[in-house]
């Protein structure tokens, strides 16, 4: 789901943190995160990478805050690819951090493509924040045919 020459947005999670090795065949990518666990993967593994900067979450290392959705507004981001807390019993991706929840609403909007990947210890999870509805992400990659019960379209799904 990454081409040569693209502009992602990697979030923070732990989740999202697994695709590093998968990054390094593409060539000339740009990738933007708010993870500074994840910029120094990428950038040991020599993948021009961009941090948001912003206060910083103690516990994960990820910066949050109006400094680093303003920073994520500066681009246009080609494609996404996030995770959250939990999958609702509605269909609803759902965080604890609203801080979290605010990064990602701001990287969604600059993004012509969403990807959310999720293994299958996420659904029937809900949390006190509301991010997107699960049928607005383009594409979801997950451990678990469970996702087939919030998504008619097969299309979408990605199970590995």
């Amino acid at each position: 789901l990454v081409s040569d020459n693209e502009i992602i947005f990697i979030d923070s999670s732990t989740t999202t943190l697994q695709m590093a090795d998968f990054l390094v065949e593409k060539k000339n990518i740009t990738v933007i995160t708010n993870g500074i666990s994840l910029a120094v993967l990428l950038i040991n593994k020599g993948i021009k990478t961009y941090c948001t900067g912003g206060e910083i979450f103690e516990n994960s290392l990820a910066h949050f805050g109006s400094f680093a959705e303003d920073f994520i507004r500066r681009f246009n981001i080609d494609t996404m690819f996030f995770s959250c807390h939990g999958v609702n019993d509605s269909g609803m991706l759902t965080d604890p951090s609203l801080p979290e929840t605010q990064i990602r609403k701001a990287a969604i909007n600059q993004s012509k493509k969403t990807v959310f990947l999720c293994d299958k210890s996420k659904f029937s999870l809900s949390t006190p924040y509301n991010l997107i509805s699960i049928k607005e992400v383009d594409y979801i990659i997950t451990d678990s045919s469970k996702i087939k019960e919030f998504l008619d379209i097969e299309n979408k799904i990605i199970i590995v």
